[in-house]
């Protein structure tokens, strides 16, 4: 079976343009040079307005995603990868953001449909599993709610960036450079699940954690390997970072924008490691009722 489909092809194509290996790296470097730069210039004004307590406390509660504020700046700060990722792409790889999406009108289509399903496959999944669960209240309706539409927002450009940045900018160039999909696929993935490792808040599960992210960043690569562009992945990734973030949390990850939480922690691994296969098994069965629906 060939990995490199014509509708990848023609995704990967705009990466052809400029294909030294010296740029790919140099894009890298530009992309956290300016998305650093970002960081400072939120909490920079931070300090400006409220002092170096202001910086410090929020600092503190962004970093917990403590509060609903805390929560939404954390969610504005991926807007850096997306300025990093554009500056990379205009100014070393001569081409526009744009071009790691794909075409517009199948793009969105296809982040319709996959937002649709997996929506409707986190609910059973919540319907079959979270009887075993304690919820516990989290926000208030009123305050939930008043905060939604920025919400849903700041999860389409925090989601958005990631998949620019792993499906869109790092499969695109990588395939134009290595003709192993375990190179072009693969190390992506592993990128992406390595961006999710934290021992801190985890503890001795967080390689699972990792692990189940890296599974879901395999999936979509080969949803934007079959369809040539990024909105199937990205409407997965959507919906699922909705239910989790917006939805029911688990302690330990983002709370602050849950209308309800668990009575577990994240770091809870005798009670979240079944937790996590399951939801790895639920992830494939939604790639595969992705695929179907946009991809056959």
């Amino acid at each position: 079976m060939s990995f490199w489909t014509p509708e990848f092809d023609r995704f990967a194509a705009p990466a052809r343009t400029r294909p030294a290996l010296w740029r790919f790296f140099a894009g890298l470097v530009l992309l956290v040079v300016v998305y650093i730069a970002c960081l400072a210039g939120i909490f920079g004004l931070i300090a400006l307005i409220g002092g170096e307590s202001a910086l410090i406390h929020w600092m503190q509660r962004v970093e917990q995603a403590a509060g609903p504020t805390a929560t939404l700046i954390l969610l504005a700060t991926f807007g850096g990868v997306i300025l990093g990722l554009w500056a990379a792409l205009r100014l070393i790889h001569g081409r526009g953001l744009s071009t790691t999406l794909g075409p517009a009108g199948l793009g969105r289509r296809g982040f319709q449909r996959a937002a649709l399903i997996t929506a409707a496959g986190l609910v059973l999944s919540m319907a079959l599993f979270l009887p075993r669960i304690e919820i516990l209240p989290n926000l208030p309706w009123a305050i939930w709610a008043s905060f939604l539409p920025l919400a849903l927002c700041l999860i389409a450009l925090q989601t958005g960036a990631e998949e620019m940045l792993f499906r869109g900018y790092l499969q695109q160039e990588l395939a134009t450079r290595f003709a192993n999909p375990l190179v072009w696929m693969l190390l992506p993935s592993i990128l992406f699940g390595l961006a999710h490792y934290d021992p801190g808040a985890a503890g001795e599960i967080a390689w699972m954690v990792a692990l189940a992210a890296g599974l879901f960043g395999l999936l979509a690569a080969d949803l934007t390997r079959r369809t040539g562009h990024i909105g199937a992945a990205w409407g997965m990734h959507f919906a699922n970072n909705c239910f989790a973030i917006l939805g029911i949390s688990v302690q330990g990850t983002i709370p602050g924008l849950s209308l309800y939480t668990t009575e577990l922690a994240i770091s809870d691994a005798a009670e979240i490691a079944p937790l996590l296969w399951q939801d790895m098994a639920m992830t494939v069965l939604l790639y595969l009722a992705v695929r179907w629906a946009v991809a056959r």
